[in-house]
């Protein structure tokens, strides 16, 4: 049986990648993105690592998995913890395929922690706690791996302001991380198919998501910062650490024995133009209050923003920004409390918003429960009217320049989810367009004339999350050519079909596109039962305090709260 290699590069794009292909210096990913078939993959609603992974190993959608996002609130609480894959309350690809008796390895896959037994090997990646004590199972292999491999890190490092800075030894600095930081991948990837081979294997592989975070600005053709001496400058430190990425790929083919592949990933990027200001246009709109003064210090804040900002340009600004903040007495990290429980936070008036936000990776709006937090008042019967009028609210929101729509996508959860865990995800779910990215915080130079929208510093190339990720597959079964249409979900139900194993029901189609006219699969095809059997057999189902301050901290320096 031909073996299997699911390749997950988070965050990549065709926009991207082409050009950097184009180069010819990235001979492996060329093969693997132009020598099969190959279309966008939508991501997930919102377009986030998570709940997109999730999705994707589940075949569901985050109303049936559980996984609304890295913070899960419960139904009747404004409080949150950090995600587990415990929290992910459907079958997994690797229980499916180890039930039809395939072995599989499981690396580097976010929201694997705690990670469980497979007949194979899984070791968790994003979001990991420092110095787990569930990172790697088997048991017996989780011992020998911490000899072989003790400086392994789960996470991959990630850039806050102060370590991506505005200098180019300071960006140097992060890419040579990240290019280290590959080649452990592949150091401990060497060593666990050595001592483990296994049938399916799935990578992911974090390097082109924590460049873009930082710097997709530079890389996208259709940025105006693109052909910056900036930009050649971050495209030619990006290309050096993606040859590097291209060898481990490679290299993991050869520990393969040549598979079939398929290249995947969880969501896009784009470089906006304009931010939106979420909360005061919801203040607009009458649905919500912010606390005391918040409408007047709010609008000051904009003004002495834009004002320095205009001054002394962003880059000084947020070194200024960042020395206040330490002379009044805070430190380079916020306390992980106010952005788990948002009743420590003054977003609003708790007792007279109808609605609320949380962190900017939510994409969505929540109502102000009775109940609920510190002085709820929409109760029960009200609140779909309060829901749909929030709807008809950012459905009417754009751009009186353009008259684009701010919001891509905008719809109540029961009519983009379905499952037991809907109440977990914000009542209103949006994706803004492309040329959009909102802020859950006040922004300089937003204003009502200017429909709470403000142009984005245009000396920064910070990339925001997109729905537009990459399908690529290659190898015996796959045609050739375009496609188009293939969803997240999509992913399982594909992989079983190319190794010939049965699904139970899923949510997802398997990408027929994709495949040679006359592809059969090796073997008939194995059934597996209609709930294959999810392991729970690790002794953490939640992390301490100090492990999600730490979880928040890496979600800080990523930009997502």
């Amino acid at each position: 049986m031909s073996k299997f290699l699911l390749l997950g590069l988070d965050g990549a794009t065709f926009e991207m990648l082409d050009p950097m292909i184009e180069s010819g210096r990235l001979p492996v990913l060329k093969q693997l993105l132009t020598n099969g078939a190959r279309g966008i993959l939508k991501s997930t609603v919102p377009p986030y690592t998570c709940p997109a992974w999730p999705c994707m190993y589940s075949g569901v959608n985050p109303g049936a998995h559980g996984v609304t996002s890295f913070r899960l609130i419960e139904p009747g609480s404004v409080k949150g913890h950090a995600a587990t894959l415990r929290d992910v309350k459907q079958q997994r690809i690797w229980n499916i395929l180890n039930q039809a008796g395939l072995s599989t390895g499981i690396f580097n896959v976010p929201i694997t922690y705690p990670a469980e037994s497979v007949n194979g090997f899984m070791v968790s990646g994003f979001v990991t706690p420092p110095e787990p004590k569930h990172g790697v199972k088997p048991d017996s292999l989780a011992s020998e791996f911490a000899k072989a491999m003790p400086q392994y890190d789960h996470n991959g490092p990630t850039a806050s302001a102060e370590n991506w800075g505005f200098t180019r030894q300071k960006r140097q600095a992060y890419m040579d991380m990240l290019e280290k930081a590959l080649l452990m991948r592949l150091e401990a990837l060497e060593w666990l198919l050595k001592h483990n081979p296994v049938d399916f294997l799935w990578v992911v592989l974090e390097t082109i998501d924590r460049i873009s975070h930082k710097a997709y600005g530079y890389l996208a053709p259709s940025s105006p910062l693109y052909h910056t001496d900036i930009g050649k400058e971050v495209r030619q430190m990006t290309l050096r650490v993606l040859e590097t990425q291209d060898r481990v790929i490679g290299r993991i083919l050869e520990l393969m024995d040549d598979p079939m592949v398929l290249v995947v990933s969880d969501h896009g990027f784009s470089r906006p133009t304009y931010q939106f200001d979420l909360r005061a246009y919801l203040v607009e709109q009458g649905l919500m209050v912010l606390p005391g003064r918040g409408q007047l210090l709010t609008q000051f804040r904009k003004l002495a923003r834009t004002i320095v900002c205009k001054t002394v340009g962003y880059p000084t600004w947020s070194r200024l920004a960042r020395l206040v903040y330490r002379l009044k007495g805070g430190s380079a990290e916020r306390p992980g409390k106010e952005q788990w429980d948002a009743s420590q936070q003054k977003i609003c008036d708790w007792n007279h918003s109808k609605t609320w936000v949380g962190p900017h990776m939510e994409y969505g709006v929540r109502l102000n429960r009775v109940g609920d937090g510190p002085g709820g008042v929409v109760n029960n019967d009200e609140a779909p009217e309060i829901a749909e009028a929030v709807v008809e609210a950012l459905r009417n929101a754009r751009n009186p320049k353009d008259g684009q729509a701010i919001f891509d996508v905008v719809d109540r959860r029961e009519r983009l989810y379905n499952g037991q865990y809907l109440e977990r995800a914000p009542e209103v779910l949006f994706v803004p367009h492309r040329s959009v990215v909102h802020a859950n915080r006040s922004i300089a130079g937003a204003t009502r004339r200017n429909g709470w929208l403000a142009p984005l510093p245009t000396e920064i190339g910070i990339g925001y999350h997109d729905a537009n990720g990459v399908f690529a597959a290659s190898g015996t079964p796959f045609n050739q050519g375009d496609i188009s249409g293939a969803q997240i979900v999509d992913i399982l139900p594909t992989v079983l079909h190319a190794l010939g194993v049965e699904p139970p029901e899923l949510e997802g189609r398997v990408v027929d596109e994709a495949f040679c006219p006359d592809f059969v699969p090796e073997k008939t095809l194995r059934r597996v039962s209609g709930s294959a059997e999810v392991s729970d057999d690790a002794e953490v189902s939640s992390y301490s305090k100090d492990e999600e301050e730490a979880i928040r901290k890496q979600l800080e320096d990523l930009g997502y709260l």
